[in-house]
Formats: structure tokens, C-alpha cells, sequence
């Protein structure tokens, strides 16, 4: 699925970067986008504080904090 709006945000996959740890990939109408943990932490509060959906990210830091959890890096 493709994103139709600006608001439409879609995680497409977790991806583990050598040095850097896990990073999520989320697709909008602009292109795919990789965060880390800290990126997803705040683009998660800037999102719900302008009134926008959070979904995507919220999947994408629940997938990198299993990530972390299982002790993989």
C-alpha cells in the first residue's frame, strides 16, 4: 500500500545498520525515511502534538524495542 496524503504513514521495514543498531523504515507520499529510536521517540511526540496519527511509528519502535529485547544488535 501506498500512502495517499501527507498524513499516511506506512512502516515498511526494520533494518539493522552495523555501528548504528536497528533503524525502521516509514514510507510517506515524499519516500521511505529511516529512524532510529530516539528519532521515532520524537517523531512521535512532535506528531501526536500537532493532532497526527501515530500508528506507523508506534509499530516501528514496538519492532525495535523487540529487536533490543531478544539481545540481538
Amino acid at each position: 500500500m501506498k500512502p495517499t496524503d501527507s498524513h499516511d504513514v506506512e512502516f515498511v521495514g526494520l533494518y539493522v545498520i552495523p555501528g548504528e543498531g536497528p533503524v525502521a523504515a516509514l514510507q510517506d507520499r515524499t519516500g521511505t525515511h529511516l529512524f532510529d529510536k530516539e528519532g521515532l521517540q520524537h517523531r512521535i511526540f512532535n506528531r501526536r502534538k500537532s493532532g497526527h496519527g501515530t500508528d506507523a511509528e508506534e509499530q516501528a519502535l514496538a519492532r525495535i524495542n523487540q529487536h533490543q529485547n531478544n539481545g540481538v544488535r
